[in-house]
């Protein structure tokens, strides 16, 4: 066992440090299985285990390796699950435990790490057709693994909140720990929305599974509470209509109560059920109509906060809504007919703001296809507001206001920043463009360099801030440093 260890721990190590591609990960994993095969549990945790003490971010070749064995089946949910329990800062201490810094065997992972894969088998777990579980025994160790989350989470966090009591210190959860509660909190509403997983509750056999799962989910949710009202709520709705109360679900001899299917109507009537969170395409142009109003607020944090909050793990549906609503705004207010000063800032916003945005999306810790968001969000939008070449010539002839160069300023915007291939750009637009993207991208970091170097080229650079092309957001983001550093040392022409 230890060389088959051995031959694994090399072989992952090798694949994170030269960021080996998915697909020959997926192909070399299979035949080193084949050769040297290694039980899931072993496998998740020889994966997952951290590789840096005090690691406090997430290498996010780590998730897609993970997703890419639970996709071949060498390892099941369950042993992600008892895995990153196995490395995270929840799992209480145990005797036996190795506690010097200098030991990996003591080395815990981020939380951040947890909350990722608790998104990402929630929804395996969720839809119509989930993939998860497999069998039955996934299923079971499964419910156990969360059993164990659930709650490790609830003491660990409750007894962090009486240390800082204690010691005088009353301090709201740092975001991070909101965020993993939040995530462990889902991947419970996707296992108990799963039909295979309520089925194996419902079985006689595995009543000790069930009661264990209803303990630990009854502390749970006043925990979960806290923070995350909504999910709480869903989880009680949910706890009373199948029965997962921990004095209602088994007897004191093991049988259940006779009663409960009433007791639970009842506390169906009475609850006051609480609607799942929606996205909605005026949800998103609201508040993007909020941001570029009067005076515009685009800061980065404030946007991708909101639409993580949203959306959390779904890249794709997230970029899609929001190029979409993008362009939902600048149609608005054209037919609004808003000042030539308004729609300049808010094409300036679609064309030099969103592909920027949604670089920051494009990284692996993401499932995102830009292609594909953009040409759903295409596929949306107001056909009116954004005609072709030629209709919109004719628009202009007649004095109408067109918008008809803004479908190919955002592709060419897109295709500078690499998002897609300047090739598609035709093929999206469905005609032959006018102009292609500029021949060269800018680099904030150069841009501060050449302005530090020779203050007069930043006056130059203001000029190309009416251009449409993409390249406006680094030059505005250079300007922005050369101001705050020169505000800093009191050089005060350079500001001005």
């Amino acid at each position: 066992m230890d060389s088959l260890v051995n031959e694994w721990v090399l072989f992952l190590d090798k694949c994170l440090e030269n960021r080996i591609p998915i697909d020959l990960f997926a192909a070399a994993a299979t035949q080193l299985h084949t050769r040297s095969p290694l039980p899931g549990r072993k496998l998740a945790a020889l994966l997952v285990k951290p590789r840096a003490a005090g690691a406090n971010s997430v290498d996010p070749r780590v998730i897609v390796y993970a997703e890419r064995l639970l996709a071949l089946k060498k390892v099941d949910a369950s042993d992600i699950l008892s895995a990153a329990f196995q490395f995270s800062k929840d799992r209480p201490l145990q005797a036996s435990d190795d506690t010097d810094p200098k030991n990996p065997s003591a080395w815990q992972n981020p939380p951040e790490l947890d909350e990722i894969l608790f998104h990402r088998l929630h929804k395996a777990f969720s839809g119509e057709r989930p993939e998860r579980p497999v069998t039955n025994a996934e299923g079971v160790r499964s419910l156990k693994a969360v059993t164990r989350w659930m709650s490790a989470m609830v003491t660990s966090h409750t007894n962090d909140s009486m240390l800082q009591a204690m010691t005088g210190i009353q301090q709201q959860p740092q975001q991070q720990s909101i965020n993993v509660r939040e995530g462990l909190g889902m991947l419970v509403v996707g296992l108990i929305e799963n039909g295979k997983i309520l089925q194996l509750l419902n079985r006689g056999e595995l009543k000790d599974v069930r009661k264990g799962f209803a303990h630990a989910l009854t502390t749970f949710i006043p925990f979960l509470a806290q923070t995350s009202i909504q999910i709480a709520n869903r989880l009680e709705i949910y706890q009373k209509e199948h029965d997962l109360d921990e004095k209602s679900s088994v007897g004191p001899n093991g049988e259940t109560n006779g009663n409960a299917g009433l007791e639970v109507a009842a506390l169906q009537l009475e609850a006051v059920i609480d609607l799942p969170q929606i996205n909605t395409r005026a949800g998103l142009y609201v508040f993007l109509n909020s941001l570029l109003v009067a005076r515009p607020l685009t800061d980065d944090i404030i946007i991708n906060n909101y639409l993580h909050s949203f959306y959390k793990m779904d890249a794709q549906t997230m970029a899609t809504d929001l190029v979409t609503a993008s362009f939902d705004v600048l149609a608005n207010a054209m037919y609004r007919s808003e000042s030539t000063q308004t729609m300049t800032g808010l094409k300036s916003f679609l064309v030099n703001k969103v592909p920027v945005l949604l670089t920051q999306l494009t990284a692996p810790l993401y499932a995102m296809d830009p292609q594909l968001c953009i040409t759903q969000a295409l596929s949306r939008i107001d056909p009116n507001a954004f005609p072709s070449f030629s209709q919109g010539f004719d628009d202009m002839l007649g004095n109408n206001s067109s918008l008809a160069d803004v479908r190919q300023d955002f592709l060419n915007a897109c295709a500078l920043q690499n998002l897609i291939q300047a090739n598609t750009v035709e093929r999206l637009l469905g005609e032959a463009p006018m102009q292609g993207p500029p021949a060269t991208r800018y680099i904030k970091q150069d841009l501060l360099k050449q302005f530090k170097d020779n203050g007069d080229k930043a006056v130059i650079y203001i000029e190309e801030l009416e251009n449409l092309d993409g390249n406006a957001g680094a030059i505005v983001a250079a300007l922005a440093d050369v101001g705050r550093i020169a505000t800093v040392i009191k050089d005060l022409a350079d500001v001005k």
